[in-house]
């Protein structure tokens, strides 16, 4: 059986913006007019976003050397 990658994993939201996962690349999304934008591709697995409490800032992992 394979793998299924649902759409939208691990959210992350602070105040009107949402980081996500989505196909192994990093998204984040303005709530308030509703863009999104990919950060990362090729960054290997992505995981664990996190959005710092200012809101200026996105940690994550990535298996990627």
């Amino acid at each position: 059986m394979t793998d299924i990658k649902h759409y939208l994993q691990q959210p992350s939201l602070k105040n009107h913006h949402l980081a996500f996962v989505s196909e192994d690349d990093l998204w984040t999304c303005d709530l308030k007019n509703m863009s999104s934008q990919r950060l990362t591709t090729d960054f290997g697995e992505i995981k664990n976003p996190h959005i710092s409490p200012c809101g200026q800032h996105i940690a994550f992992s990535s298996n990627r050397e």
